[in-house]
């Protein structure tokens, strides 16, 4: 049984490799906006997400073990999606901006006889941001494939004032310090 990260985020990608296995990366392909459509609560999204991403790729792999993982920002009741565009993204950082903001990750493995799991909710409180800070920081790391419009994992950590996490790991988009702990138990060990 091989592991398969049912994604084509080269920072999900990143992070995995950080455990050293042995894995494949094969994108899911879903259409997310059919499910946005559907379900309003984030967290839901992201665990329906993460599991469909799953389903997707282990359709195409059964017998090996598939890694879905899905992220959603939330202001409020707001649940942010990609930008696309750099006045979008523009919006959502100016919405963002001086606010406290939930990021949720979600992940679920699908394998034979294997399904299992779990999410993590950071808290960020942004920086009160100018229009024109925002505007240079969209320029420079171009965020459109990003819900809430920044990459944390580069120059976006200078748009906040604190984070609030017990798994650093999560806010990039795989929270490795849970997933190890399943990995284990599955034995898939990356100490072993």
């Amino acid at each position: 049984m091989r592991l398969v990260l049912a994604s084509q985020s080269p920072y999900r990608k990143q992070l995995l490799d950080q455990l050293g296995l042995d894995f494949d990366t094969m994108p899911s392909h879903i259409d997310e906006d059919s499910f946005k459509a559907s379900v309003s609560d984030a967290l839901e999204l992201t665990q329906v997400l993460a599991y469909e991403k799953a389903k997707k790729v282990f359709s195409e792999r059964p017998n090996d073990l598939i890694i879905g993982s899905d992220q959603a920002i939330i202001l409020g009741n707001k649940i942010f999606s990609k930008p696309k565009t750099v006045e979008k993204a523009c919006e959502q950082l100016k919405e963002l901006s001086g606010t406290s903001h939930h990021l949720i990750s979600a992940v679920y493995l699908l394998g034979p006889d294997i399904k299992e799991e779990f999410y993590h909710k950071t808290t960020l409180t942004m920086r009160d941001l100018t229009d024109e800070e925002i505007l240079n920081y969209v320029k420079r790391d171009e965020p459109f494939q990003c819900a809430g419009s920044y990459m944390i994992e580069k120059l976006g950590i200078s748009l906040f004032e604190a984070i609030d996490s017990t798994d650093s790991t999560s806010i990039v988009g795989l929270p490795l310090i849970q997933l190890t702990s399943v990995l284990r138990k599955l034995g898939m060990n990356p100490l072993a």
